[in-house]
């Protein structure tokens, strides 16, 4: 009988009952695991929320109440752990877009939903990991900037291909650009007010609407 695609090739080599040990053993790992990213990403977070940019591995590992193996099991270097607090923070960016712009009744409506979602993220209650993640990020080597700062790409050019742009890809582009940019200076300013979003609105239904 074929295995499955997802099967472990070490363990399809066994007889099934050991086989079916082995998965059992491996999924049991794999929660303890997911668990211990998880810790290891809330504790580097924290740190760099209390303002200690570059946090040590070892204040990384006291704070989660793991230890040096458990980091390095996981991660290569505390650079690679704030790699992985900005994806993870990208990644829930995305999904809050996502939810929003779906709720939206028009293509006018998801680019407003969608330029204040992003904006949501200099308001008071999480300004401060935003802007402690983006500046941990920033300061990184080169190599290691391959998380993305600008989630919810794909959502804004389905959003101007239906407003209409003459060129979806690139607007998305250039109207992410305008949006995160002025996501960073209200992190570090004070935050946008209503007036702010649909003057930011406005300036991007402007450009995308333009005559091809």
């Amino acid at each position: 009988m074929a295995g499955s695609a997802n099967a472990d090739p070490e363990a399809s080599e066994l007889p099934p009952t050991a086989a079916r040990a082995v998965s059992r053993s491996l999924a049991s790992r794999r929660s303890v695991y997911v668990e211990e990213v998880q810790r290891l990403l809330d504790a580097g977070l924290s740190l760099m929320v209390e303002g200690q940019e570059a946090p040590r591995v070892a204040d990384i590992v006291q704070r989660s109440g793991l230890s040096n193996q458990a980091f390095y099991r996981h991660f290569a270097s505390k650079d690679e752990l704030i790699v992985a607090v900005v994806e993870s923070g990208s990644a829930r960016l995305g999904t809050y877009l996502e939810h929003q712009v779906s709720l939206a009744p028009t293509p006018e409506a998801q680019l407003r939903a969608w330029v204040a979602g992003v904006l949501s993220q200099a308001t008071p209650h999480v300004a401060a990991p935003t802007r402690a993640a983006m500046t941990n990020f920033r300061q990184l080597p080169p190599g290691h900037r391959g998380a993305a700062l600008q989630p919810g790409h794909d959502i804004l050019v389905g959003i101007l291909e239906r407003l209409g742009s003459p060129d979806a890809e690139r607007d998305a582009t250039t109207v992410s650009t305008a949006v995160f940019g002025r996501l960073d200076q209200f992190l570090w300013t004070s935050p946008p007010t209503p007036r702010d979003v649909e003057h930011l609105v406005a300036f991007c239904l402007a450009a995308v609407t333009r005559p091809a």
